[in-house]
């Protein structure tokens, strides 16, 4: 999708079409309220910060950043202990992807300091707990930053503001009825900060008119700490409150590492010294991520990584066990070669996904050599 695009609203404005290649304390919002009864299941307006324009406001796809940092920090909150992770000489953990046929190579690291400005490094045990903690719907998040990010002439610089309602209706919330007000968001709160866990380290090697180029341990996203907004409570006759404050809403100010210099910076596009990659996302997607992740994570894990793999080379053949291991972990397809049962029980596994991606609209094609039609 290119072509050039304006918003008269928020604060960041919209990079121009590309081509396919080339903070913090806590704050609180609180309104009065003018009455002391108030309609049940309803709140008074308050005044929020201005939010960065919408998605899918034109229509049901949106402009997404899609280089190999996002699609790695996808397979981290997706696939999480299915990863290959390693111990650092200084104890802390990392995953590690090669880039460029093992030029070069990004390095995912993990911290629980997200509102400070040097944070430290999760070891062993800890790091571990907190991907276990990774819920497979905040790579939604993760597609939505990576989306508002090319909104934005200077990411790096720049930062974009959400707000609850924003999210609400981008994942679906909004329409669901088993969570109430609070439980969802609870939820969005959670979710929103679980992307920015990661930090990255970047070495990439020279390729065409790009030259070679390094990063040092940077935020994927970089989170301030959410304003939260309150629906004050009853107060009696003296003016004291009655009760608790409600929470009723919040806003999140987001930005992008400095990686966002040398993926998304697009005067260096435009002088060909630097990249810009960009996928689709649509809102339809989102909605299918979060309504299957509960009964069908495999194929919500296979799903978002053909989002970004089939962007690259959509024709490239697959094989089945690849995308088993992407769906359902390495361990368990090699523990399924060990008995029968563990294999039909994988096998049951896999035509559940299959089915799944074919009713969502994925077309998978079996290679006509290897799966004869007969």
């Amino acid at each position: 999708m290119q072509g050039n695009r304006s918003h008269n609203q928020g604060t960041s404005q919209n990079l121009p079409g590309a081509t396919q290649l080339e903070i913090s304390g806590l704050e609180l919002s609180k309104t009065p309220v003018k009455n002391q009864q108030s309609r049940k299941g309803r709140y008074r307006t308050f005044t929020r910060p201005p939010t960065s324009p919408d998605l899918f406001a034109s229509g049901r796809t949106e402009q997404m950043a899609s280089n190999r940092l996002i699609w790695e920090g996808s397979n981290i909150l997706t696939q999480g202990q299915n990863l290959n992770w390693a111990d650092s000489e200084q104890g802390s953990l990392y995953y590690k992807s090669p880039v460029e046929k093992g030029k070069g190579y990004v390095t995912f690291w993990l911290t629980n300091d997200l509102h400070t400005p040097n944070p430290t490094l999760l070891e062993g045990e800890v790091a571990l707990a907190l991907i276990e903690e990774f819920d497979i719907r905040a790579a939604c998040l993760h597609l939505i930053y990576a989306a508002h990010a090319t909104q934005l002439e200077r990411p790096w610089e720049q930062s974009f503001v959400l707000s609850n309602t924003q999210l609400e209706r981008y994942l679906g919330l909004d329409k669901n009825h088993k969570l109430n007000k609070q439980q969802k968001l609870t939820l969005m709160l959670e979710l929103a900060k679980q992307p920015c866990h990661l930090l990255v380290y970047i070495s990439w090697p020279e390729k065409g008119a790009v030259g070679s180029f390094s990063v040092s341990r940077t935020w994927l996203w970089e989170i301030a700490e959410p304003i939260l907004h309150f629906q004050n409570c009853l107060r009696d006759d003296q003016g004291q409150p009655i009760g608790e404050e409600t929470l009723v809403g919040f806003t999140l100010n987001i930005r992008c590492g400095h990686w966002a210099q040398y993926f998304l910076n697009s005067e260096k596009r435009l002088h060909k010294s630097g990249y810009y990659e960009y996928g689709l996302l649509s809102q339809g997607f989102l909605h299918d991520l979060m309504s299957l992740w509960h009964h069908h994570e495999g194929g919500v894990r296979l799903m978002t990584w053909l989002l970004f793999k089939l962007r690259v080379n959509h024709n490239s053949s697959l094989t089945v066990e690849l995308l088993m291991k992407i769906a359902f972990g390495t361990s368990l397809v090699e523990q399924a070669n060990g008995t029968a049962k563990d294999r039909k029980k994988l096998v049951r596994r896999w035509e559940t996904v299959l089915k799944i991606l074919r009713k969502k609209g994925w077309g998978l094609i079996p290679d006509p050599e290897t799966y004869p039609p007969q």
